[in-house]
């Protein structure tokens, strides 16, 4: 797998877990999903999110989400707040095992 430049391509699907890098973290991946623009907030009230007049809802922020660990069926997430250059899809699991 090679790595895929933000400026030519974006993960085709949302919330698909995929590994970044950012301008900062050469030497690390970062596991997180890409969230387009108008992504519901699942019931969130403003207390995170943008609020969009001409939809009358809140959304979640565009950007990139990092992932933090599983909390139960969810995961805990946190916005990265820095450029993210390059992505990849996450490699298979070994074989014989799963997530």
């Amino acid at each position: 797998m090679n790595w895929i430049s933000v400026e030519d391509q974006l993960p085709k699907h949302s919330y698909k877990f995929v590994l970044v890098k950012t301008t900062s973290n050469y030497a690390n991946q970062i596991v997180a999903r890409y969230v387009p623009k108008f992504t519901e907030t699942d019931g969130a009230d403003g207390e995170f999110g943008d609020y969009c007049e001409e939809k009358d809802d809140w959304f979640l922020p565009e950007g990139w989400y990092a992932n933090v660990s599983p909390v139960t069926d969810e995961y805990l997430s946190y916005f990265i707040d820095e450029e993210v250059t390059h992505w990849m899809p996450l490699p298979a699991p070994p074989k014989g095992e799963t997530l």
